[in-house]
């Protein structure tokens, strides 16, 4: 036998890719969700090395909304969303924290592992859409490749309803992909995971809403060809929307104010000419390859240290030292290459529907952030379809190295599990030891670093001798009231105060 033809008995014919893909895929996939939920699972209260009011506050609410039977505080049964820093958005984390609340109580495992298995949803729903849809040898790389996209690995070990929205949004992706494949009834999954992102986070709103109407318009005539379907989904979709329309009723002024707390463009008293091209510009700055790609700083103001041009341009210096991991890009920047071959391939295939929904994905990927201005929690949505083109790109590359040197498949396959996999612990052991250090502001305009340990520590105090007052500093974190009711809830000697 030749080496040629030794080759080709070493790789899977058609015929027998199915065989394949059940026998030994299936087991890399499951090993991809393990290695997923291991890195984000270990030690998962020390990195980030901050407790936020952002992830204390829906656990929070699901505690208070236990203890008044499920009214809000204004008497409303299962209220459509609670309030969060003098605004209503947070919704879908709250339900989901209460069952968890319920059965082991409040702490940071509880309320961060609540959103790290749900976010398991998406990084199961990626590697579908690559098996079903984009019919991808080595479609198991969908939960790997989310694992070590930085900007993923430390928002899905946090409690941000952010996260939650991407996962809801992914499965939204693969039961659309499988409408359009002929699957009828798949649409109206596909529009309950569209309501369960749209309720997640309310930049999730505008990219939900986008995303819908882009779908509506590119695939009008098989919606048509199919109206009967389309018909009974347009009666759910009035459906799922019915909690927002009560709460829409009841709150009439929310929108204007929730724009105002936070400072957009939209509700000053400037042309709307303005407001289009600033909503247009900050569109844009979710499509910079520096901005996704590139560590704090770029490479170009590295060379270019008194550069003029606006910075957005060249870095992703857009977000707070807490939202990103220092010397790393939002994603990997050795996988820029992949995610460039992947986008090139999708783009030729933009007539199939398994690759012009992921690039539909990506054109209302950047519509909600643009709302306010650019930030990473906003624009988080961009990571599915940026890891979607960054399998396929892996993908077109090890069938190149299998063609060009005559690798054997299952070497190749086991080869680029295991890296990926030791990338993932790499990762995870350099947050876990250097993570705490990376950024030295640690006080309110920083890392705002200290809830457990400070209120850990108070509540020892105060229960170890009640009939003194201990008060706590409120400067140091945002919502501070809620830290302190999240881990001492019960403590009437302890309070908030400061040395005046």
């Amino acid at each position: 036998m030749t080496k040629s033809e030794n080759y080709q008995s070493n790789f899977p014919s058609q015929k027998t890719r199915y065989r394949y893909v059940n026998k030994f895929s299936i087991v890399f996939f499951l090993g991809s969700l393990a290695v997923y939920l291991l890195t984000r699972l270990i030690d998962l209260p020390d990195f980030p090395i901050y407790f936020f009011t952002d992830e204390a506050i829906q656990t929070q609410h699901a505690a208070d909304l236990i203890a008044n039977g499920f009214h809000s505080p204004e008497g409303i049964f299962l209220p459509t969303y609670f309030e969060n820093g003098g605004q209503y958005n947070l919704s879908l984390s709250v339900y989901f924290q209460v069952i968890p609340t319920l059965v082991f109580g409040k702490s940071i495992w509880v309320t961060r592992g609540t959103s790290v298995l749900l976010t398991l949803i998406g990084a199961t729903f990626l590697g579908l859409i690559l098996r079903n849809h984009i019919k991808s040898w080595y479609w198991w790389l969908g939960p790997l490749v989310l694992a070590v996209t930085p900007t993923w690995f430390l928002h899905s070990r946090t409690a941000f309803e952010t996260v939650l929205m991407v996962s809801m949004y992914a499965g939204f992706l693969y039961y659309y992909l499988q409408y359009r494949k002929g699957n009828l009834r798949d649409l109206y999954p596909a529009l309950i995971f569209g309501a369960l992102a749209f309720y997640a986070y309310s930049p999730g709103q505008v990219i939900v809403v986008v995303t819908g109407l882009l779908f509506l318009i590119s695939d009008a005539r098989y919606h048509w060809n199919h109206r009967n379907t389309a018909l009974k989904g347009l009666v759910l979709l009035a459906v799922l929307a019915f909690p927002y329309l009560r709460f829409t009723l009841n709150h009439q002024n929310e929108l204007a104010q929730h724009l105002s707390l936070l400072n957009s463009y939209w509700v000053r008293d400037i042309p709307l000419t303005e407001k289009i091209l600033t909503y247009l510009t900050n569109y844009l700055k979710g499509f910079n390859p520096f901005y996704w790609f590139w560590p704090r700083p770029s490479l170009i103001e590295r060379i270019l240290p008194d550069i003029k041009l606006p910075v957005w341009l060249f870095s992703n210096q857009l977000d707070l030292d807490r939202h990103t991991m220092k010397g790393y890009g939002h994603i990997l920047w050795v996988t820029f290459p992949f995610f460039i071959g992947g986008l090139i391939h999708a783009l030729k295939n933009i007539k199939e529907p398994a690759y012009r929904v992921p690039l539909l994905a990506t054109i209302a990927a950047p519509s909600g952030a643009a709302v306010v201005d650019w930030g990473i929690t906003r624009g988080m949505v961009f990571v599915i379809p940026g890891v979607l083109f960054t399998a396929i790109g892996f993908d077109k590359f090890l069938g190149w190295l299998r063609t060009k040197f005559e690798i054997d498949f299952r070497i190749l396959r086991a080869a680029t599990f295991l890296i990926l996999s030791l990338a993932s612990f790499w990762m995870l052991a350099d947050a876990l030891k250097n993570g705490p250090t990376w950024y030295l502001n640690y006080g309110l305009d920083g890392m705002q670093y200290g809830a457990r340990q400070v209120f850990n520590r108070a509540e020892e105090i105060a229960s170890g001798d009640p009939d003194t007052t201990v008060l706590v500093s409120s400067t140091w974190a945002n919502g501070t009231d809620v830290l302190m009711r999240f881990f001492a809830d019960d403590q009437p000697n302890l309070q908030m105060g400061n040395i005046n």
